[in-house]
């Protein structure tokens, strides 16, 4: 039976691990498998150690968009010293032109093309955030071609770029917050997404999840599980259907050997 994975979560953004306890088992909690994404140097330890816990979770580190100003200058230092699994990916990185953080796009630029040439260099899948910054965003990404799919995270661009991402080399996930805003253009969106190419995400702190709510309709898993069903609905399939789907294109983004499997 193929589990629910989960293509982009955080963990412990504003709590250490050490919060959990070492007894912490994440079997009920988590999903079977997905990538757990960093955002900013002090939350890389966090991510490292759940991977080391539990290594069907992947880490990815990088520095979020929303993240720079606050990014120490030393911070590709930091990604070099910190010990990583050989599979960890460049993550959560991207462009975010909102009108909180346009003033800072010059520096999202550049703080993000050192990180996707990084993952080029080293043949490391990224994980993308963009908001209102496609152009920009696809001028680098064309200007140093993927080494490796990446993934687009809570992807809620332009219908018609749909296809020149995948040219490039993209995936695309969704979270049940999405759902909430542009619900229309929301739709059309998913419907878009050619059926090898979707994912499911929740872009929770898992977590927080944990520590406040685990045992409430608003639980990690619910919220995980409610991305499923809604995704679903939309491109009219039955929500096994869809968790198949996304297990198969899962091991393929992650060019995992046949018969790989996370359960």
């Amino acid at each position: 039976m193929p589990s629910l994975l989960d293509a982009h979560f955080h963990f412990g953004i504003e709590h250490p691990i050490s919060t959990l306890g070492t007894s912490f088992d994440p079997s009920d909690a988590l999903p079977a498998g997905g990538i757990v994404n960093g955002t900013h140097p002090e939350d890389w330890p966090n991510i490292v150690e759940l991977a080391k816990r539990h290594p069907q979770f992947i880490p990815a580190l990088g520095i979020h968009p929303r993240k720079v100003n606050k990014c120490p200058q030393d911070w590709l230092e930091h990604l070099q010293a910190i010990p990583k699994p050989a599979n960890y990916m460049i993550g959560e990185i991207g462009l975010d032109a909102s009108p909180a953080f346009r003033s800072s796009l010059p520096t999202q630029i550049a703080i993000f093309a050192a990180q996707w040439q990084r993952a080029q260099s080293q043949q490391r899948i990224a994980i993308i955030h963009c908001v209102r910054a496609l152009g920009p965003l696809l001028k680098e990404i064309r200007s140093t071609p993927a080494s490796r799919p990446f993934l687009m995270h809570a992807y809620s661009g332009p219908v018609d770029l749909i296809g020149q991402l995948i040219d490039l080399g993209a995936y695309f996930s969704f979270n049940l917050q999405q759902f909430h805003m542009r619900a229309k253009r929301i739709h059309s969106v998913i419907s878009a997404i050619p059926n090898d190419r979707i994912l499911i995400e929740s872009d929770q702190d898992a977590m927080e999840c944990i520590l406040v709510s685990q045992n409430s309709e608003n639980s990690y898993q619910t919220k995980l599980r409610r991305s499923y069903q809604v995704v679903a609905e939309i491109r009219q399939q039955k929500i096994e259907s869809l968790i198949a789907q996304v297990e198969r294109n899962f091991l393929q983004f992650l060019e995992c050997p046949s018969g790989s499997s996370y359960s």
